[in-house]
């Protein structure tokens, strides 16, 4: 029988799809199964650590969720979430709460058994409490119980299934004690949300998600003082305040008082001031009709005059064929048309959603087959030139629907 001789066992258990892997370092030094061991980085193995029973849960006839909270390897929690509660356990133990601590002052040997304190306990009947250093009846020392018949100072003790301790056949009391109740905090989730939560730490901070609840924070300040709150999506920056806002509705126009049959188009109006390069709509003219309801961008600007460019190719307005111009007409300086962004698109319906676009319904009464179509609104639609609009739920002129 052949022996082999393996010097390390530091690369742990590798999985049997590197069994084969023969050219690989780390496979000399590895386990096919380490079952209830843990590798150490000297090489050898040792049994993993056992368990050992710390305490009840609050009801153990519900499911309970433990979920792991470390901030360091000195200071490691184990959270107990149950019905609308969390409790917390460390170091072997429960953390008790120390804002509830009661010096014990007696112990009756009695069923069930009655405990004094020096002071107003503020105990409610069903409390779990924790009892410790007391000195003479010792059986009850390190121990959970259920507080009833409770008076300002005293109390009787019951086990977790709430039934009575008999202290007959314990050691008289002598001294001492004191008692704490459990730390435990209110939450929002029921037992069967409990398994959804999904969790993530950093720090002192436990950010927790389910579908169905808001999501929160969870803090600890001390060992017996931890905060769940809703976490606030807002900005970190303060708001800004005194703000003006300044209203410039003044629309830029201005009479057209002559347009040439030209290439380009020469167009007349009184002193202007715009430049080159600014985009003008042209309405109202009698005569020369080819050009209302139109853009174009201006070229060659003087005082009084400006040439006309198409303004997708950038090319001269050839107005030798227009007819002539007759009178009227307004050309009127265009602004910034409103933007939006695409910011997401719905797969199954194909919506765009819209940042930055102004949000507002206006019903249509009716719209003409003409060229250009008119749309009549039922009210005051509060709409300017050059704002860009999208038609829906159009009934008849259903070619209309869904466009910019």
């Amino acid at each position: 029988m052949t022996k082999l001789i393996q010097p390390s066992m530091a690369g742990g258990e590798v999985s049997p799809a590197l069994g084969a892997r023969v050219d690989l370092a780390k496979r000399a030094v590895a386990v096919e199964l380490a079952e209830n061991f843990v590798g150490r980085v000297t090489g050898g193995m040792e049994s993993r650590a056992g368990q050992k029973y710390v305490a009840r849960c609050k009801d153990s006839t519900t499911d309970v969720r433990i979920i792991e909270f470390e901030f360091s390897t000195t200071q490691t929690f184990v959270l107990e979430f149950g019905d609308q509660y969390m409790r917390v356990h460390s170091d072997g133990g429960q953390i008790l709460d120390s804002s509830s601590a009661a010096t014990i002052t007696g112990a009756t040997q009695a069923n069930p058994v009655v405990v004094t304190t020096s002071a107003a306990h503020g105990y409610s009947n069903g409390d779990e409490i924790f009892l410790s250093g007391v000195v003479g009846m010792t059986e009850i020392n390190g121990r959970n119980f259920k507080v009833a018949n409770v008076t300002g100072t005293t109390f009787e003790l019951q086990d977790l299934n709430a039934s009575n301790v008999d202290g007959t056949g314990y050691t008289a009391y002598s001294s001492g004690g004191t008692t704490y109740t459990i730390y435990e905090i209110t939450t929002p989730y029921a037992t069967a949300d409990l398994f959804e939560i999904r969790y993530a730490q950093t720090g002192d901070i436990m950010n927790l998600t389910h579908p169905d609840y808001a999501p929160r924070e969870l803090v600890r300040v001390a060992n017996d003082s931890w905060t769940l709150s809703e976490l606030a999506f807002s900005p970190q920056q303060a708001f800004p305040t005194a703000l003006t806002a300044e209203a410039r509705t003044t629309i830029d126009s201005q009479a057209i008082t002559g347009i040439t049959q030209a290439d380009p188009a020469v167009v007349t109006t009184a002193s202007h001031g715009w430049e080159d390069g600014d985009i003008v709509h042209i309405t109202g003219v009698v005569g020369m009709t080819e050009l209302n309801n139109a853009m174009f961008e201006i070229s060659g600007k003087t005082g009084t005059t400006f040439e006309l460019l198409n303004v997708d190719t950038g090319q001269n307005v050839d107005s030798t064929s227009f007819t002539a111009y007759t009178s009227g007409g307004i050309a009127e300086l265009a602004v910034e048309p409103r933007q939006y962004t695409i910011t997401a698109v719905n797969d199954d319906t194909g919506e765009e959603s819209l940042h930055s676009c102004d949000a507002l319904n206006i019903p249509i009464s009716n719209i003409t087959q003409a060229d250009p179509c008119v749309i009549t609104t039922t009210g005051g639609h509060g709409l300017r030139s050059l704002d860009e609009i999208e038609i829906e739920a159009v009934s008849g002129m259903t070619e209309l629907t869904e466009g910019r």
